[in-house]
């Protein structure tokens, strides 16, 4: 499980390292300004909700998939009744975007300025189409996760986000916002049709359109993921009320708030997804054993612990060059280069409370106790409306990014009450001599860095060639350092991965 888990996050770590020098070339042609804050109003609700869709969906399909053989068109049945009910949805959907394009627009960022928001319904209309090929794709997805092949899920970032980087090389400043809007069509298609290739002999031999809407194999599930859409609805909401309350601070602060964002889940979505997929499918096929199922959980958490508690400290203490030297350059300023620092160091601060949350909801889920986690989730999005609605008003941007990590610790500290209350885990077993190695190791490999970064960012020389190759040499050496101290120190996983390199 260990060797997916990385394998995964290889992919994963590719398209996100594209994606972040997709951000890097976007931000030098449009920095915090009225375009950009249009196209991040354009791309996040058409995006997210087949997202949504697919966690759902997979939600739902993997531990259906392993009730029984599935190696009959009939044992099929009910899961091609799902199949066809995602195809509805999906182009249900992309009509309704399409057509209502500007009161959505309107109604996710009504604080922006006019030319903004009609900027951002054009937009809007192009980003739709994507609703259906990600819909589409999500019961392939699930599909590729039953059958573990999970890096399929992961190809769209690494084909997207190749393409608007060749196609912002080759027109640089020319580059036109709504040609990459298409591009991103482009890139989802693509993906789609991988994902047909990949899972083309069960395709061919078992999926076909069904109506059986009162089948056994589609109503029993479906009636479970009534609190999955809930909660995920809520998780959707929780963005939907930043966004909200940031179209009223400066031109340019959803951009910020964007940036801040994409830098703040990358940890999430590199490594946090990779762990959560491979364990919820344990989960799924140890729901029934307790004791085998703690053992996973345990495993799990053990391993998230070690890879956030670091990046989460790196994030929150000592982001301010790392964003200077990846920003700072063409339209993006000085001066937004220090507003997403500060933003992005609120929200790190909740880095490793989302992923212990969001791992805690996948063992819920797992033994149908989907409700529990659904509610837990909407306490969270009450809790950041209610803290955005003061703290917008006295710190503006920052606040929005404060209220967002307050509201993830109760989310945290509440699932994690209740994975007590009904398995009677030991949390305190998870603060032992072995965390203290990693937050210790953490902490003196950043004092190290911020040390060595400051002998020349405190006179902001950044752009010569010499200090810019100072510093990425010294942002290298961190996770070098980080392996070697652990190593010295014993650090488990760090032994156990060395160990594991080794032997292949």
């Amino acid at each position: 499980m260990i060797k997916k888990t990385l394998f995964v996050s290889g992919i994963n770590l590719a398209g996100k390292l594209l994606g972040l020098l997709k951000i890097i070339i976007l931000a030098s042609i449009y920095g915090a300004g009225s375009q950009y804050d249009a196209y991040v109003v354009a791309y996040t609700l058409p995006t997210l909700l087949p997202q949504i869709l697919t966690t759902i969906i997979t939600t739902i399909f993997i531990p259906q998939f392993h009730k029984r053989d599935r190696n009959t068109k009939e044992s099929w049945q009910g899961l091609n009744v799902l199949f066809t009910a995602v195809l509805f949805i999906s182009l249900t959907a992309t009509i309704l975007l399409y057509f209502f394009s500007h009161q959505i627009v309107v109604a996710l960022a009504p604080g922006l300025a006019e030319g903004t928001i009609v900027k951002a319904v054009s937009l809007f209309e192009i980003m739709s189409i994507s609703t259906f090929i990600i819909g589409s794709s999500s019961f392939l997805i699930s599909l590729s996760n039953a059958r573990e092949k999970f890096y399929l899920a992961s190809l769209d970032g690494l084909i997207i986000n190749s393409i608007i980087i060749v196609y912002c090389i080759i027109y640089s400043l020319d580059s036109n916002i709504e040609t990459i809007a298409k591009l991103i069509i482009i890139g989802f298609f693509i993906h789609f049709i991988l994902l047909i290739i990949s899972n083309r002999d069960t395709i061919i031999k078992y999926i076909r359109f069904s109506f059986l809407f009162k089948h056994e194999d589609f109503l029993k599930p479906i009636s479970r993921s009534i609190p999955i859409v809930i909660g995920y609805i809520g998780a959707v909401a929780s963005g939907i009320v930043d966004q909200w309350f940031t179209s009223y601070e400066d031109n340019g602060s959803i951009s910020v708030l964007s940036y801040a964002t994409m830098l703040y889940l990358l940890p999430m979505e590199v490594f946090g997804k990779a762990i959560m997929q491979t364990y919820f499918t344990r989960f799924s096929t140890t729901s029934s054993y307790p004791d085998r199922l703690m053992r996973s959980y345990n495993e799990g958490f053990k391993l998230l612990l070690f890879v956030v508690l670091p990046i989460s400290l790196y994030l929150m203490i000592s982001n301010e060059v790392l964003i200077s030297l990846i920003f700072e350059r063409g339209e993006f300023s000085s001066d937004d280069a220090h507003m997403t620092s500060l933003v992005l160091s609120a929200l790190a601060l909740g880095l490793s409370f989302r992923i212990i949350a969001y791992f805690n909801y996948r063992l819920l889920h797992a033994v149908n106790k989907s409700w529990i986690a659904i509610s837990i989730g909407l306490v969270g999005v009450i809790t950041n409306l209610i803290l955005n609605n003061i703290l917008s008003i006295y710190y503006g941007l920052i606040g929005i990014a404060v209220a967002t990590t307050i509201s993830l610790l109760i989310s945290a500290v509440i699932s994690c009450m209740l994975i007590k209350k009904y398995y009677d885990i030991n949390y305190t077993v998870f603060i032992n001599v072995n965390l203290i190695k990693i937050t210790a190791t953490s902490l003196t490999v950043l004092l190290a860095y911020n040390w060595a970064t400051g002998l020349v960012f405190s006179d902001r020389c950044l752009f010569t060639s010499c200090t810019i190759i100072y510093n990425y040499l010294i942002l290298i050496m961190i996770p070098i350092a980080f392996i070697f101290l652990g190593y010295l120190l014993k650090i488990q996983e760090v032994v156990d991965a060395i160990k594991f390199i080794a032997s292949k």
